[in-house]
């Protein structure tokens, strides 16, 4: 698992590098800039480093599981909307966004525990979970067709 880590380290850094970036020889290039940007050196545009490499590294598993779940809906969902004359968008909003719901939810929960993970990686080691209760998440909602999944 470090190993990924390492490599979009790596690329990110490379990427936002202040004498040769990609991005800065973007930017000069097309005159957005005069003179290099210091990605890495200012807090504010670090930051914006750091969420872009996040966002890169999360964006394909949940896709994965995005795309998993829009096959999961029955075929035959669409086809009797088509008949009973509903457009994309009523199709949409009536039958593609409700049963997306529960995967949209666990799609949150996986990309929660990613970043919980990231801040605190003691979080989910044995002591902290011989200690951890069902009562920790007593109001947290759970969709119905996940109540009996348990992710922790």
């Amino acid at each position: 698992m470090i190993l990924p880590a390492v490599v979009t380290g790596t690329i990110f850094r490379w990427i936002f590098d202040s004498d040769f970036g990609v991005i800065n020889y973007f930017l000069t290039s097309v005159h957005l800039v005069d003179k290099p940007i210091l990605w890495l050196t200012n807090s504010t545009t670090a930051m914006v480093a750091v969420v872009v490499a996040n966002l890169w590294v999360g964006m394909p598993f949940n896709m994965l599981l995005i795309l998993s779940g829009l096959h999961t809906i029955d075929d035959g969902l669409y086809e009797a909307a088509e008949v009973d004359g509903a457009g994309p968008i009523r199709t949409f909003f009536s039958i593609t966004e409700p049963a997306h719901a529960s995967r949209r939810f666990l799609t949150l929960a996986f990309g929660r525990h990613q970043y919980l993970q990231g801040l605190r990686p003691d979080l989910h080691n044995d002591e902290r979970r011989a200690r951890r209760s069902d009562d920790d998440f007593a109001d947290l909602h759970v969709p119905a067709d996940l109540q009996g999944l348990r992710l922790w």
